[in-house]
């Protein structure tokens, strides 16, 4: 099968210790590490056997901690650079925690690294130390100074929410914000899921503020940086390319444990086991835990709940391709005040944004409901 331009995931899921909030894949023994790679190497190699032609727009890497093992993370890029075509790759992100040395920095930049991620996650000590992060407000100000000698494109991530923030936890995220001036920011609400995180979320629960605290930082942060997708911010030209390929539901490859793709309508995750993924590896196959191909219905309801995400929405004539015009009405006028229509688009109004998390949910499962009613159907033209 073809395949041109698609991005590229790769999930790192070491980590020297784990933050009590955390709920990605992620190990704190290394003794497979060097196992691991060799199997993403030849995980790599599968892909290029199934789409020979396949050109990458983006790359990014995340975890885990991939600043926590640099030579491999820069031997897989070498790896990728030499299977893929990447003449194109506009963008190449790399997520790093603070108290990475300059040294490593400068290593990613000369692997062809142009966006690094930086996951400060709060400006306050208490908070950091509280939730297990292994780093300071000063470690992540000695990093990103460093990583301003040798990045252009530099996003820092933070998380409302976590036990023992305070208001002057916040005007400390706003202060440290205004003072390094990055070219994107990340604001997330803590949410927690796992039974790991039980005890920090009893905890969180505990403080009512959260909702404000967001609020406040929200509005702060939208002051200088454009709020272009409900989590994230960017100045002029500094969007991110490889999350946009997400949020627009383009193609995407997933490569390592846990990591998820979707090409030529298919969906798919790769399973979490290390061990597992590796033996799956070995007997020459994909890795993966869940696969399906998405029905048309499937594939609008991931376009809805991805591309309303985003502040300009969905372009009304991609979601014509798998829904009639009248289901499309009936939706709008169904959350009227929520959604709204926008220069040839659908887009969440400002109550939607306020809401989105419920909107989103309520909505993808209405267009279902419309479906199962026989409302025209969803349409494939």
């Amino acid at each position: 099968m073809s395949l041109s331009e698609v991005s590229l995931y790769l999930h790192v899921p070491f980590c020297k210790s784990r933050c009590s909030y955390c709920d990605f894949v992620s190990y704190t023994d290394f003794s497979s590490v060097d196992d691991y790679f060799e199997a993403v190497y030849k995980e790599l190699l599968l892909w290029k056997q199934e789409y020979p032609y396949a050109r990458l727009s983006t790359i990014y890497i995340g975890g885990g901690t991939p600043s926590d093992v640099p030579n491999w993370v820069n031997k897989t890029l070498h790896h990728i650079f030499r299977i893929f075509d990447t003449s194109r790759c506009e963008e190449v992100t790399v997520e790093v925690n603070p108290g990475c040395s300059a040294e490593v920095l400068k290593s990613f930049s000369r692997m062809g690294v142009n966006r690094l991620s930086i996951g400060l996650q709060c400006a306050d000590d208490e908070v950091l130390n509280f939730v297990k992060r292994r780093h300071s407000v000063s470690d992540f100000l000695k990093t990103y100074s460093d990583a301003r000698r040798y990045f252009q494109n530099v996003n820092i991530d933070f998380i409302v929410g976590l036990p023992k923030e305070t208001e002057k936890s916040i005007e400390e995220n706003i202060s440290t914000l205004k003072r390094c001036d990055p070219e994107h920011v990340s604001v997330y609400m803590l949410e927690t899921h796992s039974n790991e995180t039980q005890e920090v979320s009893e905890k969180l629960s505990l403080a009512e503020d959260a909702d404000e605290h967001y609020e406040m930082f929200i509005t702060e942060v939208e002051k200088t940086w454009k709020r272009y997708e409900i989590s994230n911010f960017s100045k002029v030209g500094f969007k991110c390319i490889h999350n946009l390929r997400y949020w627009n539901n383009q193609q995407y490859i997933g490569v390592g444990v846990s990591a998820g793709g979707h090409i030529q309508k298919m969906r798919y995750v790769n399973c979490v086991s290390i061990k597992d993924y590796i033996s799956r590896i070995d007997e020459g196959k994909f890795p993966r835990a869940f696969q399906r191909l998405n029905s048309p219905l499937e594939e609008l309801k991931e376009r809805l709940f991805m591309g309303l995400r985003l502040e300009n929405g969905v372009k009304i004539e991609e979601l014509l391709e798998y829904m009639s015009q009248d289901e499309l009405e009936i939706m709008c006028k169904k959350f009227e005040g929520l959604v709204e229509k926008q220069k040839g688009r659908i887009v969440l109004t400002q109550k939607g944004f306020d809401f989105s998390k419920s909107v989103l949910l309520n909505i993808v499962d209405y267009v279902e409901t419309l479906q199962s009613m026989g409302g025209g159907g969803c349409v494939v033209r």
